[in-house]
């Protein structure tokens, strides 16, 4: 059986010395628990004061709700000819469950995550198409590109609270028309928040979406709730500095002849 330079057999397991040559880049001892990096290749991350991931959908979902208007209308018949609806919007979304005594401003919402999944797009980081130099700062660090690194999967629940129950029903029955509001698909294209780079936030509403509050407790204070459950996804991502290529090229003018063209940065 061959040896490894080292003098142990292949598939051997590697001894103290390797793992001691292992934590040691450029004749430096480095500390326990430093990562472990090919030369050149670590990442170089920008400060930022960007928000993660959750966070972003959840001030996007809470800001698209608050821009949704929405109808009671009249008692008359479906038959009859419609009069004219009451037009309605949330008071207030709330990005956190309302303390037990705080006072609430029927009708309002609250936006929470549930059951986050970050799932691997890739092997490895890619860069995002047309963010180089997008977010350089200035006199800051320039040549910075976002690299996509997962896909953040939540299921957000969505609590609404009102007064009366012809409210509540109007909420619940804009819900669809909300999360799917074009031919073709069964989700909605968010804008994104500038504080997670504007990137857009999709959102569609979950398996059994939709449920109703009728429990006494609530129903004796003039309150009456809902739930509904909306599933966002957007791209997981983080400024880093890119790596710039030098490109050198010759231009061949013929037999024998070649014209050195420099080198370019792109």
């Amino acid at each position: 059986m061959s040896e490894l330079p080292t003098g142990q057999p292949p598939g051997a397991p590697p001894s103290s010395r390797q793992m001691a040559q292992l934590t040691r880049r450029q004749g430096v001892q480095q500390a326990p628990g430093t990562p472990i990096l090919d030369d050149g290749l670590g990442v170089k991350l920008v400060p930022t004061d960007a928000l993660d991931p959750e966070q972003a959908c959840s001030a996007v979902l809470a800001a698209y709700l608050q821009s949704l208007e929405f109808f009671v209308n009249n008692s008359a018949a479906v038959s009859s000819p419609p009069g004219v609806a009451q037009r309605f919007k949330f008071q207030q979304v709330f990005d956190e469950w309302p303390e037990a005594d705080r006072e609430l401003p029927y009708p309002c919402a609250t936006v929470q995550a549930a059951d986050p999944m970050y799932e691997h797009h890739s092997l490895v980081p890619t860069p995002v198409d047309g963010t180089f130099g997008l977010y350089d700062a200035a006199g800051a660090t320039k040549g910075t590109v976002l690299w996509k690194t997962a896909e953040l999967s939540a299921v957000f629940q969505i609590d609404v609270w009102t007064r009366t129950v012809p409210r509540r029903e109007a909420v619940i029955a804009r819900m669809q028309s909300a999360f799917a509001p074009e031919e073709g698909t069964a989700r909605v294209m968010l804008t994104g928040t500038p504080v997670y780079w504007n990137l857009p936030v999709r959102a569609s509403l979950a398996e059994n979406a939709i449920r109703r509050i009728d429990e006494p407790e609530p129903v004796y204070s003039h309150e009456r709730r809902a739930i509904v459950r909306v599933r966002a996804e957007v791209d997981v991502v983080d400024l880093r500095c890119a790596s710039l290529l030098d490109v050198g090229y010759r231009l061949t003018l013929g037999t024998g002849a070649e014209l050195d063209a420099g080198e370019t940065e792109s």
